[in-house]
């Protein structure tokens, strides 16, 4: 595949929710990590295979915002340093049961006669860019090209995510993996990325945030942000178009490979929801949910998977009483719009309005639920405190990384074991950094008690 065109204002980047939140390196510079989302941009949803992608020096010469004139022999240190960074430098992406670690090229090739260079994609990647049928982001390059940090570029990312939804918490460890962070404090961290990003984003892109700060024994432990649409954006999403540089450097609206699979469009269209008003309510997100409350709700029970949602409204309207299916368009439209269960449509939910249990009840119900999960949680504790060198490892770790007033938090006159069961500070801090690394063992345990809490 050949880029025949500099104008690159109407790609669009598209991956897979998976690498969305992949583990970066912080050696991937910031025109790095640009020339990464420019070579995804050229890659079309509808390839059944990944190719090679050759694009003229001339056009990363103007997207990575070089003068006109910059002479080749300036650029060409550039270009290669960047394209060796992109094969060099490790993403780690998780996938339920499965880790990969991946570059995003396999091979690069410089042609200093025709001023081009060639990049081959890596293989590994290939489940995260094409066939995407649900749970992927995308966002016009437009707004990469304008970034001015690496750390903007991939919390721009991960923000977009969730758009539709207004809100994300992240663990501050897992946050500062996925950014590409090596700041050890969190003040610098506030400073150097969180501060500056936020600036960088209402400045050049389609979204904003504030964020919060959830501290555990005093420390910082948490972010939550509270993302909102920038208005004073210049490229609206709905507007843009996915741009296929081959040939004649076809154009197809974006909106063509964004509606559900075939099989639940399909059903959709059934029910006599027209296909514009169908595009109008996807594009909502989860934000059709009129009360937050449900939302964040939906949210935890689809997984984040909108497709889901209408799947589950979609079950609710083909099984409804007759009082559905005089007028199933609206049907559904109120179903997605209360976030209706299955068990309880409007008639039922009247019906066995009495039935609801004492709130008193429920609250001791879930009180008793979140003390057995402690308690399975704290077994995974006590596995990793009776592997004596793995937990001197981890204790060892955390301490460094209290700087300064680790000698407060971590006295020398007790022993780690101690420390890790008297101490509440330092056992918190010790516990997060365990969560991280046996994060696989901790969900599997936190999905089966937040499903039986969101049960009740």
């Amino acid at each position: 595949m050949f880029l025949i065109t500099n104008d690159t204002s109407k790609f669009v980047v598209v991956q897979s929710n998976e690498l969305v939140e992949a583990t970066y390196s912080p050696e991937l510079t910031t025109r790095a990590h640009k020339v990464a989302r420019f070579i995804l941009s050229l890659i079309s949803p509808d390839d059944k295979d990944l190719k090679l992608y050759t694009v003229p020096i001339n056009s990363l010469k103007t997207f990575l915002g070089y003068k006109e004139n910059t002479a080749w022999g300036n650029f060409y240190p550039e270009i290669r340093d960047i394209a060796e960074r992109l094969n060099q430098e490790p993403i780690v992406i998780k996938s339920g049961e499965k880790v990969t670690t991946a570059y995003f090229i396999a091979g690069y090739e410089i042609d200093t006669l025709e001023r081009t260079i060639t990049f081959e994609v890596s293989l590994l990647l290939k489940p995260y860019l094409l066939a995407l049928r649900r749970n992927f982001t995308r966002y016009p390059l437009t707004y990469i090209s304008r970034l001015r940090s690496a750390y903007s570029i991939r919390l721009y990312e991960l923000l977009c995510q969730y758009k539709t939804i207004g809100y994300r918490t992240f663990e501050l460890s897992a946050l500062q993996m996925m950014l590409g962070s090596d700041y050890a404090f969190y003040g610098n961290f506030k400073d150097k990325v969180l501060n500056i990003a936020k600036r960088d984003l209402v400045a050049n892109t389609d979204i904003d945030f504030e964020y919060d700060e959830i501290k555990t024994a005093r420390r910082v432990t948490a972010i939550k942000f509270r993302i909102f649409s920038n208005k004073n954006s210049d490229v609206p999403l709905d507007d843009t178009f996915l741009m296929l540089p081959e040939g004649n450097a076809l154009v197809i609206p974006l909106e063509e490979t964004l509606l559900f699979s075939p099989e639940t469009m399909h059903q959709l269209l059934l029910l006599g929801l027209s296909k514009q008003n169908l595009e109008k309510y996807t594009q909502q997100g989860f934000n059709i949910i009129s009360d937050s409350a449900r939302r964040e709700q939906a949210v935890l029970r689809c997984n984040n998977n909108l497709e889901a949602y209408y799947i589950e409204k979609l079950t609710i309207c083909l099984k409804s009483p007759k009082e559905g299916k005089r007028n199933q368009t609206g049907f559904l439209i109120k179903a997605l719009q209360e976030d209706w269960q299955l068990s309880s449509p409007p008639v039922v939910k009247a019906r066995n309005a009495a039935k609801v249990s004492d709130t008193k009840q429920k609250e001791a119900h879930l009180r008793e639920i979140k003390k057995l999960w402690d308690a399975e949680k704290q077994k995974i504790f006590d596995e990793v405190h009776a592997d004596n060198e793995g937990f001197m490892a981890i204790f060892e770790e955390v301490k460094a990384a209290s700087g300064a007033s680790q000698f407060t938090i971590f006295p020398e006159t007790e022993t780690p074991s101690v420390i890790f069961k008297k101490n509440g500070m330092a056992a918190n801090l010790i516990k997060v950094r365990i969560e991280n690394l046996y994060a696989e063992r901790f969900a599997v345990v936190s999905a089966h008690f937040q499903k039986a809490m969101q049960e009740v």
